[in-house]
């Protein structure tokens, strides 16, 4: 009988966490499938991913020379 408390504490908390893990959920697969259709309707944009890939390393090389200070840090 102790447990009923503690078990009716838990659903309260978990009932409204389900609903907002679903709702982010349903989020991310509604904007997947906008995403989708975009790239469907427009394939031209495939050949951009290669180019897009050397901006954000030379982005990344240019901008954020502390950055491997931090993630050696990490794994220290």
């Amino acid at each position: 009988m102790k447990e009923i408390p503690y078990l009716g504490k838990w659903i309260l908390i978990l009932i409204p966490m389900s609903a907002l893990v679903g709702a982010a959920i349903a989020f991310f697969i509604w904007t997947l499938k906008l995403a989708t259709a975009y790239r469907i309707e427009h394939p031209w944009l495939l050949f951009l991913l290669p180019l897009i890939g050397i901006v954000i390393v030379w982005s990344y090389r240019t901008f954020s020379k502390d950055a491997e200070k931090g993630n050696n840090l990490i794994m220290d």
